[in-house]
């Protein structure tokens, strides 16, 4: 399953980094397309972390927004189970950095993810929804 996933990064309600890319591996299912998905999103919410950090001396909490369930169990649990022993271990690190309280993991229903207006058709009233939320409109 080749996909495509966006991720971004908000501060002060506000986006600070987008970016939308294909994924470097083919997913063999969902749950490990949006753990691979979060995992890149991750390395790039830690270089802003620490680059936020050092600018304003600040201590900035990561709250990492994923719309896949199975997804969020694993990122929490790190459990490698019969259907994810095949995920390449360095996505794992992500669990690392949920144990050790460097990030937050929540749920975000598909409804409201602002992340799907880079990466899925729309419909008019979700597009412009996604566009005033990011906008502030």
């Amino acid at each position: 399953m080749l996909e495509t996933h966006a991720s971004h990064a908000m501060i002060a309600d506000g986006p600070l980094s987008w970016t939308s890319k294909r994924q470097p591996i083919v997913a063999l299912s969902s749950t490990e397309a949006e753990y691979v998905a979060a995992a890149d999103c991750c390395k790039e919410a830690l270089y802003l972390k620490s680059l936020l950090q050092e600018i304003t001396g600040l201590d900035i909490k990561i709250n990492l927004h994923v719309d896949n369930q199975s997804s969020i169990q694993l990122e929490n649990l790190g459990s490698f189970k019969k259907r994810s022993k095949h995920i390449d271990e360095r996505y794992y690190f992500i669990h690392e950095h949920f144990v050790h309280g460097l990030i937050i993991i929540s749920y975000c229903p598909t409804e409201i993810q602002l992340a799907d207006i880079m990466t899925k058709p729309l419909s008019k009233v979700k597009f412009e929804r996604h566009c005033a939320r990011l906008m502030h409109v």
